[in-house]
């Protein structure tokens, strides 16, 4: 409780609302294998809204990390490609809060490069994949 009402001092709010409970994201999980459910849980009871974005930035971010990993495979980018798409119609359908219209608006970019540097990387690996069947 007092993490959440510092929370909401510091940003200028007179009183506790359930969005000052967002906070509780990053100090509720015991290791980190939990973090994404915490975020999940907490972002959901606290901001609806808000937690639908958390957890489509949050794919996000593991999507870019892995899309150049030697051992990313044209599987991995149709199920990240999946998601994305999963991602993007939940936030059009489910985030409709003008205050959040900003943060909607660039993650949806985001989602836009990211779907380019997908197509760019399954170029390569079948790119690779041609070679090395041309030389066995």
């Amino acid at each position: 409780a007092r993490v959440a009402t510092a929370s909401a001092m510091l940003r200028g709010q007179a009183r506790l609302g359930s969005k000052s409970l967002m906070v509780g994201q990053h100090i509720l999980w015991i290791s980190q294998d939990d973090i994404p459910d915490v975020r999940d849980v907490v972002g959901r009871l606290s901001d609806p809204e808000r937690g639908v974005l958390l957890a489509a930035a949050a794919d996000l971010e593991h999507i870019l990390a892995n899309l150049d990993k030697e051992d990313t495979t044209l599987e991995h980018l149709v199920q990240w490609q999946a998601k994305i798409q999963k991602h993007q119609k939940l936030i059009e359908a489910k985030v409709t809060d003008p205050d959040l219209s900003n943060e909607k608006e660039q993650l949806l970019k985001q989602f836009q490069d990211a779907g380019s540097s997908m197509i760019a990387r399954s170029s390569e690996l079948m790119a690779a994949a041609s070679k090395q069947s041309q030389s066995a």
